[in-house]
């Protein structure tokens, strides 16, 4: 925590101010506190790289996707770093890192929103079954408290307000009849 305060002072400071001396001192207070801080790390890299402390920014790149290979800016800065050095057969290849880095998360994205969305197909399907038997159980019982609960709840759960009232209302209005005759004995429910 101390170290993420750390990083974000330094970012409020260098916002405030173009002098990076008090920003930088910070950032590597951040990373000596937490060595896997990889905001502190890019930060730092970036900064450096403003003052064309290229090598140190280079190494702190590096460092970085040990820490974290799968750190897209990590490679997209090392890429931009060795461009400024004229090193262009590593920044094509850093740059061809953080493309492929890219692809494999947006491909792991849209699997995840097609598993996501699969599961809702599903549950959907689910309770529209669910919805059947409670109907088929409440065509013969019309005041049976599970179905009726079970109907209504489901009802709710998906938005449709409205077809819930009427099977919630049986529930109490049910629950309120047996409260009274339990009273009516003698007795508290």
């Amino acid at each position: 925590d101390h170290s993420k305060k750390i990083l974000n002072e330094a970012l409020q400071i260098y916002k405030d101010q173009d002098n990076l001396d008090h920003p930088i001192a910070l950032l590597r207070e951040a990373i000596e506190l937490d060595t896997k801080n990889a905001d502190a790390y890019e930060a730092l890299g970036v900064f450096l790289s403003k003052q064309d402390k290229l090598d140190e920014a280079i190494a702190l790149m590096k460092r970085l996707t040990e820490i974290n290979p799968q750190e897209i800016m990590a490679h997209t800065n090392l890429s931009v770093y060795y461009m400024k050095l004229g090193r262009i057969e590593d920044a094509e290849f850093e740059k061809a890192e953080a493309t492929a880095l890219q692809f494999e998360r947006a491909i792991e994205k849209n699997m995840a929103q097609k598993l996501q969305k699969k599961e809702a197909e599903q549950k959907k399907k689910e309770m529209e079954e669910r919805v059947g038997m409670f109907k088929k159980v409440l065509e013969i019982d019309p005041k049976d408290q599970v179905a009726n609960f079970g109907l209504g709840s489901i009802y709710l759960e998906t938005g449709r307000y409205e077809e819930g009232l009427e099977p919630l209302k049986t529930v109490i209005e049910e629950y309120q009849d047996y409260s009274a005759a339990y009273l009516l004995l003698g007795k508290t429910w």
